[in-house]
């Protein structure tokens, strides 16, 4: 786990020349970040062991990973410390969204298959994506304000945002995700690091989401060359013909 000072993201450096060097570099670039998503799973459900903490641990990896996002690495020990300390609220109200989420899908596609009427299982698949799109929603939330530091509606507003300019945005959020619960299902041990990797996914998703609406180009009204001329363009156009 690297523990240094925040700041460019250190590479590491070559030890052969050519292509096998960029090879090298790679490898090992890609075998520390891995090793760091770790280490912030680690934390993360550390941290989360009180249960009501769990939200505000979520925010401190955000916070980590969106750092990366811009080349910079915060220390991660004083980012979780910190973010219990001045999170713990938002942390609450993310954990209590997603609580709520998970119940009333669950109890709605219960009772959608208690009912046995034609056609229940495509309700109960409607039901799933729907409650699967706003857990997403919450995750890109939580992205969205480690990334700003706003309040919670402006948040929201802010994932909203993200959401309409990049579809895929939430979509993808989701296939993270379901790609890390059925890997807990397969091997239940990677529920102490799989946090880690989705948030770090989740922070990727945000990164690039933002960097699609920011290049939207902006809505220009199309120009009329061949308008109809209004009394003012006439008036001024026979007074210049008149001097």
């Amino acid at each position: 786990m690297s523990q240094g000072p925040a700041g460019p993201r250190a590479r590491p450096s070559g030890l052969w020349t050519g292509r096998s060097s960029g090879r090298v570099e790679r490898a090992l670039e890609n075998g520390r970040l891995a090793a760091e998503c770790a280490a912030v799973g680690l934390l993360w459900a550390a941290f989360s062991l009180p249960v009501v903490t769990a939200g505000a641990a979520w925010l401190a990896a955000a916070t980590v990973f969106d750092a990366w996002t811009r080349d910079e690495e915060p220390k991660l020990l004083p980012t979780f410390v910190a973010a219990l300390r001045t999170q713990l609220r938002t942390g609450l109200i993310a954990e209590v969204a997603l609580a709520v989420i998970g119940a009333a899908g669950y109890f709605d596609i219960r009772f959608a298959g208690a009912a046995h009427v034609p056609g229940a299982w495509l309700e109960r698949l409607a039901l799933a994506l729907i409650a699967a799109g706003a857990a997403g929603l919450v995750l890109l939330v939580l992205a969205d304000r480690a990334h700003t530091g706003g309040g919670v509606r402006d948040s929201l507003r802010g994932a909203l945002a993200l959401a309409g300019a990049a579809p895929w945005a939430v979509p993808l959020v989701v296939f993270a995700a379901a790609v890390c619960a059925t890997l807990v299902a397969i091997i239940p041990a990677l529920l102490l690091i799989v946090a880690g990797p989705l948030a770090y996914a989740v922070s990727v998703v945000h990164a690039r989401a933002r960097l699609r609406s920011e290049s939207a180009p902006a809505s220009a009204e199309p120009s009329l060359p061949n308008a109809e001329p209004t009394p003012a363009t006439e008036r001024a156009a026979w007074q210049g013909r008149t001097r």
